[in-house]
């Protein structure tokens, strides 16, 4: 009875991809499509799970983990989303990922949302 797997409560399946596990099946397809574009030259290189701080007045707000961060070939920089479900939290912290990177406090060009 104690060895039984917790069951995540968004019924998400971790999954591995190329040696690094993801929290869910989606965000293991989208990493295989992102190498897949890496490959093809469409991308220049792309990160997981990369923790942005957010800071609208110069203070600490929240963190925010992004599920991926892409270069483009012409340098630009793409935050990638992969949802199945929005929880009021990561609506707010998106929100604010938003508003940041429209006042050009972060450096990201492109907010992108993938969902299942």
């Amino acid at each position: 009875m104690w060895n039984q797997r917790r069951i995540n409560k968004y019924n998400n399946r971790r999954t591995r991809y190329n040696g690094r596990i993801y929290d869910s099946a989606l965000e293991g397809s989208e990493a295989q499509n992102l190498n897949l574009r890496k490959k093809a030259g469409d991308i220049k290189d792309w990160e997981p799970q990369v923790l942005i701080e957010l800071r609208p007045y110069g203070e600490l707000w929240r963190k925010y983990r992004a599920d991926f961060i892409v270069t483009h070939n012409d340098e630009s920089l793409e935050i990638i989303e992969t949802k199945g479900f929005w929880t009021e939290g990561a609506r707010q912290k998106w929100r604010m990922l938003e508003i940041l990177c429209d006042k050009k406090i972060l450096p990201y060009d492109k907010l992108t949302v993938v969902k299942r």
